[in-house]
């Protein structure tokens, strides 16, 4: 009710990619989320819409992580893992953006 009935945050997993685009054109008050690059990658098209990717031509698995606080804040961060210096497993943050209304 206090969104007029549009979700914050759309999810889903089955493309091998990070993927967060603008939600607005698809009905969503916030955010479209792609997040399902932890075995294999696929490739990500160019869309004016996409604010965040990552996939086969970047080589990089990866999550995403939403965070609640008190305060009412939601932020999602996509991070990547890759092998680094040594072999030793690395993780970075990638992107991070806080989630609203619009």
């Amino acid at each position: 009710q206090e969104f007029d009935d549009q979700p914050l945050l759309y999810a889903a997993g089955h493309d091998h990619s990070l993927q967060v685009f603008d939600g607005a054109s698809y009905g969503v008050a916030g955010l479209v989320l792609v997040s399902g690059s932890g075995s294999k990658l696929s490739e990500v098209d160019e869309d004016p819409k996409l604010l965040f990717s990552t996939g086969r031509s970047q080589g990089e698995m990866g999550y995403m992580k939403l965070e609640f606080y008190a305060d009412g804040a939601i932020y999602l961060k996509a991070f990547t893992a890759g092998i680094g210096e040594e072999g030793v497993p690395i993780r970075r943050m990638r992107y991070e953006t806080s989630v609203h209304s619009r």
